[in-house]
């Protein structure tokens, strides 16, 4: 009776092998947000079209509804500009981001911690910088 189990269990140990779950690979992916301007005047955020007026508002809601299905956001802001896009243009696109990142800062830790990031203490604005570092990424055109 034990030989026969034995030989049951060497029999199907292969088939237990494949059946085994796999784990997931880990999700250390970096997450990006790639803003796309373009000489014509359109911008994409993601390959959505917005206007570019509203990529702060655009960006804003990426990230914090990132956030609030997460906990976390995307790790970092691309700004791609095709053809030659103008300085002002260029400027104004990176003054929309800024403002995005800097409203974004301001709803977190008023969510998070009931005061804006200034008045948070070291070790909270710290916790901040380190987990939610596309708030504080410098931009280069």
């Amino acid at each position: 009776m034990i030989r026969n189990s034995i030989l049951w269990i060497i029999a199907f140990l292969p088939l237990v092998a494949v059946a085994a779950p796999v784990l997931p690979a880990s999700n250390s992916a970096t997450e990006i947000i790639t803003i796309t301007v373009k000489a014509t005047g359109g911008v994409s955020i993601n390959g959505v079209s917005c206007l570019p007026d509203h990529i702060h508002s655009a960006l804003g809601k990426k990230l914090w509804n990132k956030y609030l299905a997460t906990k976390k956001m995307q790790d970092r802001i691309k700004i791609k500009f095709v053809g030659e896009v103008l300085m002002g243009t260029r400027g104004a696109t990176m003054d929309e981001v800024l403002q995005a990142q800097q409203e974004t800062l301001k709803k977190l830790c008023l969510r998070k911690y009931g005061q804006e990031f200034d008045m948070l203490s070291a070790t909270r604005q710290s916790f901040v910088r380190r987990n939610f570092p596309v708030l504080f990424q410098e931009l280069n055109g």
